[in-house]
């Protein structure tokens, strides 16, 4: 019998467990009770927000802990929690003393039909997600210290029969989506707004029925508006007048501090005038009587240009730096505009000229540099008038506009260059300054190498104008020769940029690397000098593209591949050197279009093949010929047969 009984127990056993075990995926079994999981983690939620005020007198099994099932009173259906109050009244019935903010994760509750939070101590905002809540009849949050504005998702809450949100400090409109509710909205009972701070207007289907409402803080303003001691001020025009109070923190004048509060507030920066909420006249501005005086500093902001009501801008004697922003020109209503005695740099900004309106200008006694805009011209001042327009005592270059250039009166032109755009000034010179930079990369490509006897002025940096011996012309580099000056690396690209060359001597030098393409942008040359360097590669067919070359010397270089056919469109060279370089490939007969050619050296390469008749047409106009040591085969031209030197013929047929 007994051998019956031990496996008969263990089967109960396993049997209770399955059944006691038998909750949902997502649910929690608790005392042999399934509780959605999610629901309880929002109880919980509540109870950490309430650690310091929270009533343990709901720790009903003495844990010393508050669990989820502790909280208020619950009714749960199916695992899923249906009705919870946590409220209390003088009798302690429920009592809960939450505090804290209302999660948002409430929204996750969404079988309640009760949630009877109030006579607690919440604080925040009632969140958003309040209106998932779609299965709530009773929703209480009265008696808090709730803020901010009714959401509008609690019209989302259909089947809404009361609800209490009276005695906190709600402010805001109230959503016009809560006439949407089937509330009746008459009956106190079911419907208590009363004692929060919500503004007007008021939804028609509750405006009889709000109760007392603090109105304090209620702007009767258009949307943007800021009221301010019963006015209403552009919201956007306060905070530029805040940017410079916050940019002048070290040197403001603290009279202007009115109500001795220790804080500028920006009605209180210089003197003002105001129309319909919006400024219109803004003087910051100080003489020997202090009249106005603001000590301003620091720069003007971009966010100047958001004053488009304004007419008056006075800002001078002050301590403004940086440039005039270009949004100066949106304040195109302005009649005044004046910003001298400052410390102003920069150029003045061509949107001045979008100011049609102006009839005063003062830019005196600052350091504004460059040129004078031509659209200033476009303003309808009296230019002749002092009091109309001041500009002096700055660094404004020439050439001026023709409307002002009697009326610039004293400038400081120390800084200014008298050349133009895209050239540089040095030591009165004007240079174009991408010319420049190609000399700079010969340079900086150079640094391990290159001659420091270049260092003319013993300055320790050698300059552009330093490299090699060269020409300018209207500021274009025409003749550059840097023969022997140890260049080294590549020579670049940009090269092509030295489109007013007509010489260019690279000779021996330890350059390296392949001739670049680009060399055939350079169609105004007539020398080209790149003979004994550590050149590599084949000569590029674009040098065809030289039609003015007299003189091409590229001997001793490590030249390979054959001699382009596009050298024979070079018909102006008188001196043609490929000498000691590793040429192959065979002579083209074209060779006989150079008819001005008086020297031709093609000597130590690996040139093949026939020599071509037509060379006999160059030396019958008495050029020299030189093509001893390739691989040329015989029978030679009759003309050249007595000068060919030594051939390498074992691979001649």
């Amino acid at each position: 019998m007994k051998k019956f009984i031990k496996p008969f127990i263990i089967c109960i056993i396993l049997s209770l467990s399955w059944v006691w075990g038998q909750c949902n995926e997502g649910h929690t079994e608790i005392d042999g009770d399934c509780y959605y999981q999610s629901d309880l983690d929002v109880l919980q939620i509540f109870i950490d927000n309430s650690d310091s005020t929270i009533n343990m007198d709901m720790d009903v099994d003495s844990s010393g802990v508050i669990e989820p099932l502790e909280l208020g009173d619950q009714k749960w259906v199916d695992g899923r929690i249906t009705e919870f109050w946590c409220y209390w009244d003088d009798n302690g019935w429920n009592r809960c003393e939450i505090t804290g903010e209302i999660p948002p994760e409430i929204g996750e509750l969404t079988n309640l039909t009760y949630l009877v939070l109030g006579l607690n101590k919440l604080t925040g905002s009632i969140p958003s997600e309040i209106g998932e809540l779609t299965n709530l009849t009773f929703l209480g949050l009265g008696v808090n210290k709730l803020t901010g504005s009714i959401p509008p998702e609690i019209s989302n809450l259909t089947n809404l029969t009361h609800l209490y949100l009276g005695s906190n400090q709600l402010t805001g409109e109230i959503p016009e989506g809560i006439c949407d509710l089937t509330l009746n909205f008459a009956d106190d009972y079911d419907f208590n707004l009363s004692n929060n701070q919500l503004c007007s207007p008021y939804p028609p289907c509750v405006e009889d029925y709000v109760g007392e409402q603090d109105t304090t803080n209620c702007s009767p303003c258009d949307e943007g508006y800021t009221k301010i001691d019963g006015d209403c001020y552009y919201q956007s025009d306060l905070d530029v007048l805040q940017i410079f109070i916050d940019n002048s923190s070290e040197t403001i004048n603290w009279d202007l501090d009115t109500d001795s509060s220790g804080v500028i507030e920006p009605l209180e920066l210089g003197d003002q005038k105001w129309v319909d909420g919006r400024m219109t006249e803004f003087w910051c501005y100080w003489n020997d009587n202090g009249w106005n005086r603001c000590e301003i500093s620091g720069e003007i902001p971009p966010e100047i240009g958001n004053l488009t009501n304004l007419t008056y801008l006075i800002l001078g004697y002050n301590q403004l730096t940086g440039s005039i922003p270009p949004e100066i020109g949106n304040l195109i209503s302005l009649t005044v505009l004046w910003l001298y005695h400052n410390q102003l740099t920069g150029s003045i900004p061509s949107e001045i000229g979008n100011l049609t309106n102006l009839s005063s200008l003062y830019l005196s006694s600052n350091q504004l540099a460059g040129e004078i805009p031509e659209s200033i011209c476009e303003l309808n001042l009296d230019w002749d008038s002092s009091h109309k327009l001041k500009i002096t005592n700055n660094q404004l270059c020439p050439s001026y506009p023709s409307c002002i250039e009697a009326y610039v009166g004293e400038q400081d032109p120390t800084n200014c260059s008298f050349c133009d755009k895209g050239y540089t000034e040095i030591d009165g010179e004007c240079y174009y300054q991408s010319d420049l930079d190609v000399l700079q990369i010969f340079i900086d490509n150079s640094s391990k190498t290159i001659d420091w006897y270049l260092d003319t002025d013993s300055s320790g940096v050698i300059e552009p104008l330093e490299l090699g011996y060269q020409r300018w012309e209207e500021g274009r580099l025409t003749y550059l020769q840097c023969e022997d000056n140890e260049l080294s690396d590549v020579i670049p690209s940009e090269i092509s940029n030295l489109t007013n060359l007509t010489f260019l001597g690279l000779g021996w030098n330890q350059l390296t690397g392949k001739i670049p393409p680009e060399i055939g942008y350079l169609i105004n040359l007539t020398h080209l000098d790149l003979l004994a360097n550590e050149l590599t590669g084949t000569i590029p067919p674009e040098i065809g593209n030289l039609t003015n070359l007299t003189h091409l010397y590229l001997w001793s270089n490590q030249l390979t591949g054959t001699i382009p056919l596009e050298i024979s469109n070079l018909t102006n060279l008188t001196h043609l050197d490929l000498l000691s370089n590793q040429l192959i490939g065979t002579i083209h007969p074209e060779i006989g279009n150079l008819k001005n050619l008086i020297y031709l050296t093609l000597g130590y390469n690996e040139l093949t093949g026939d020599i071509p008749e037509s060379i006999c047409q160059l030396v019958d106009n008495g050029c020299w010929v030189h093509l001893t040591d390739n691989q040329l085969c015989p029978p030679y031209p009759s003309c050249v047969e007595d000068y060919v030197g030594e051939q390498d013929t074992p691979n001649c047929d």
